[in-house]
């Protein structure tokens, strides 16, 4: 158990602190290795770590990369933070100034003697405003889409962020650790709602929530799965799930009707197949 907490701890300093130090680079796959050696599989149904062996091996064989990576692209936009906040920093002084102008000319006394000239100087200072605001805007529409750019390249070099993320959750469920896993695949569709893996995430939550006895809650995960991502990879096993959590949850009626849809859909699947089996003894029991 203190290998496996040590994973953890290392996998969220890869999300939040990219800057690691090369024993932690070192580390992190022989512990999780480790962790294979002592968990084999969650032990519940639909949980099964044969199925997922060959992903689970090539995720722990990028994790070294990744975070080169991350440190490499850490140093880079502590770089880019810098030289914008420079940059606001200049224009706030900027905004200054000009704040300090506007003030000055409205506590301005004028000249009530020479009304032409008074008039001539005040649209002369009104045009002087007018041109240092055009050139305060453009700035700042600069540092804006500055800021923009860095995002979408964050987006893009972080990439590597999720799919550790989507494996710590991952291996807690596979290590039979089912409110860690609970806990961390909705973290996970908090950070990517519509990243790479969402719909795996949404699969194995409802398969973390069914391992720890909670039907109903899982029905929401599987629901989300099967209407949301209809192209998935999932999706069959996700509705033949959604049937049997309805099923624990005593929502007999739903069960039977999803059950159904997914013999409907894919009749001649192994997923349709499991489904009849399931519905005919749902039909006997009723009788």
């Amino acid at each position: 158990m203190r290998t496996l907490s040590a994973v953890k701890s290392l996998q969220v300093l890869n999300i939040k602190q990219p800057s690691v130090s090369p024993m932690a680079v070192f580390l992190v796959p022989i512990c999780l290795l480790f962790v294979f050696g002592l968990s084999g599989c969650a032990g519940k149904e639909g949980v099964a770590w044969q199925d997922d062996k060959d992903f689970v091996f090539k995720s722990l064989g990028d994790m070294s990369e990744t975070q080169k990576q991350l440190s490499q692209t850490s140093a880079l936009f502590d770089k880019r933070i810098l030289a914008l906040e420079k940059k606001a920093m200049k224009q706030q002084a900027n905004i200054d100034a000009l704040i300090a102008s506007v003030k000055a000319q409205k506590n301005k006394k004028h000249d009530t003697a020479m009304p032409k000239k008074r008039s001539f100087s005040k649209k002369k200072t009104t045009k002087k405003k007018l041109t240092k605001k055009e050139t305060l805007t453009t700035k700042i529409d600069q540092i804006d889409s500055d800021i923009k750019q860095a995002v979408i390249q964050s987006k893009a070099d972080y990439k590597p962020a999720e799919k550790n993320d989507y494996t710590a959750a991952y291996l807690a469920l596979k290590s039979g650790r089912y409110d860690e896993a609970i806990g961390l695949f909705k973290t996970f569709l908090n950070v990517y709602p519509s990243g790479e893996y969402a719909d795996q995430a949404y699969y194995w939550l409802g398969e973390s929530l069914l391992a720890k006895g909670e039907p109903l809650p899982a029905t929401k995960a599987f629901n989300t799965l099967t209407k949301t991502y209809p192209k998935s990879s999932k999706y069959q096993a996700g509705l033949l799930k959604l049937g049997i959590a309805y099923q624990q949850a005593q929502r007999l009626g739903d069960a039977k009707a999803v059950l159904q849809q997914l013999i409907d859909e894919y009749p001649d699947s192994k997923a349709a197949e499991n489904a009849r089996s399931r519905l005919s003894a749902l039909k006997i029991n009723k009788k």
